[in-house]
Order: C-alpha cells, then sequence, then structure tokens
C-alpha cells in the first residue's frame, strides 16, 4: 500500500503507540515535577498580570488623543 493510500486510524494508532512510548519513558515522579512547575509558573503569571493590569489599565485610560 502506498503511503498516499494510508487511512487516519493507522497513523492514530501509530500516534496513540509514540505518545505510549514516551509516556513509559519517563518515570511518575518526573511528571509530578513537571506539573508542580508548569502549576507554579501558571501562579506567578496569574499575579503578575493581576497586580500590573489595574497600572496598565490607568496608563492608558490617562493617554488622551
Amino acid at each position: 500500500m502506498s503511503p498516499a493510500k494510508r487511512s487516519d486510524p493507522g497513523l492514530s494508532r501509530r500516534a496513540r503507540w509514540v505518545l505510549r512510548r514516551a509516556l513509559r519513558a519517563q518515570s511518575g515522579a518526573s511528571a509530578v515535577e513537571y506539573a508542580i512547575l508548569v502549576a507554579m509558573i501558571a501562579a506567578v503569571i496569574v499575579v503578575v498580570v493581576t497586580a500590573l493590569g489595574v497600572d496598565v489599565h490607568d496608563l492608558f485610560d490617562s493617554i488622551h488623543f
């Protein structure tokens, strides 16, 4: 069968196999560490946007055209 005639289910099955293999290669502890790191980065972004949001809003309100 030529590559042009392959169906999507075959590609989907291959993608699932690659994903499972990648997840098995990492330990559970490192996945938890990455999740904690992502959560901490998200928390910092929320704090910074919240703190600067009012100041930036006020700055743009003060500009008169």
